[in-house]
């Protein structure tokens, strides 16, 4: 199984380092399964089958230009281990991920990504509008973040699960993002998955990496991030920022 790519850690990006330091052209050449954000915390980063989307915030995703950069990401080469499995009907989002952590037991301390395939379902979602530098963290720029909800849709849903003694690194858990099949007009929408109600038959199939290959910022990035408190604990403020 391949290593999961990582540009930057949760610790900077929740300390309001939002400046970009990789293209998505070069994001892609690292996988084709990922998530993170874009410049400025503009949008949610959404990558399946080796297609960036932006999770705008309008709601609707739009296909991101390589030229466009991101300040955090992570992604993988998307080779799942088994066949889908059918899901129970899931009534939250807490409720998935206790279905999820139940289908993935006995693999708590790797870090798993996750694809599930729901073919009706509700959903609600959340999106950044880019932030106006001097940039602050993350917590004081949730004002200006914007909830979608999308009812009786089929979507992709995609993320990973990171075990706790990396919380440093990357949120602990399951973080999932959403993407909405084209709808009559042939829009998409998603965006960072706050809830869900979906009926069962939800297809998910995971893959565990191989380990964790983490790139630090570079440039200006760099030097935000190395100015950063990042050695202190920061569960009270991803457990805002996570919505």
């Amino acid at each position: 199984m391949p290593n999961l790519y990582q540009l930057s850690t949760l610790s900077a990006l929740l300390l309001g380092d939002f400046e970009p330091s990789l293209s998505i052209g070069e994001l892609k050449r690292h996988g084709t399964l990922g998530i993170g954000t874009f410049e400025g915390l503009g949008g949610e980063l959404i990558m399946l089958d080796g297609v960036v989307w932006n999770g705008t915030y309008t709601g609707e995703a739009v296909p991101a230009a390589d030229i466009e950069k991101t300040p955090f990401a992570c992604v993988i080469d998307w080779q799942p281990t088994a066949s889908a499995v059918k899901l129970p009907a899931v009534g939250s989002l807490d409720n998935l991920r206790t279905v999820l952590d139940e289908a993935a037991k006995g693999a708590e301390n790797r870090v798993l990504a996750v694809r599930l395939q729901v073919f009706h379902a509700d959903v609600t979602f959340r999106s950044f509008a880019p932030a106006p530098k001097p940039w602050k963290p993350m917590k004081d720029m949730l004002f200006s973040q914007k909830i979608t909800a999308e009812r009786n849709i089929q979507a992709e849903i995609i993320g990973f699960r990171f075990p706790g003694y990396l919380e440093s690194i990357n949120m602990p858990g399951w973080h999932l993002h959403v993407l909405t099949a084209p709808n009559d007009s042939g829009k998409r929408f998603g965006g960072h998955l706050l809830n869900i109600t979906a009926d069962a038959g939800i297809e998910a199939q995971w893959m565990a990496a191989d380990g964790l290959e983490l790139t630090f910022p570079t440039g200006e990035a760099g030097r935000i991030y190395d100015a950063l408190p990042l050695d202190q604990d920061l569960r009270e403020i991803t457990k805002a920022a996570e919505g």
